[in-house]
């Protein structure tokens, strides 16, 4: 998980210094990258920025309601 809060302050800092058109992102369908695609999720939203989420397979309603 070091590792994915390293990447999340990066990705954080390149958005102080750039802003995109968007983000584009495939979402993970477990709870622990689930939680990492938030790092990523959240600082757009809060710069405004359109978050594009991909989902490939079919258990996000499983993974919601678990």
């Amino acid at each position: 998980m070091a590792i994915a809060l390293q990447h999340g302050v990066q990705f954080a800092n390149l958005l102080a210094r750039h802003r995109p058109d968007g983000l584009y992102l495939v979402l993970s369908q477990n709870r622990l990258a689930f939680l990492r695609d938030c790092l990523f999720i959240l600082p757009a939203i809060a710069r405004g920025i359109p978050v594009i989420a991909h989902l490939h397979g079919g258990r996000m309603g499983n993974f919601i309601a678990s």
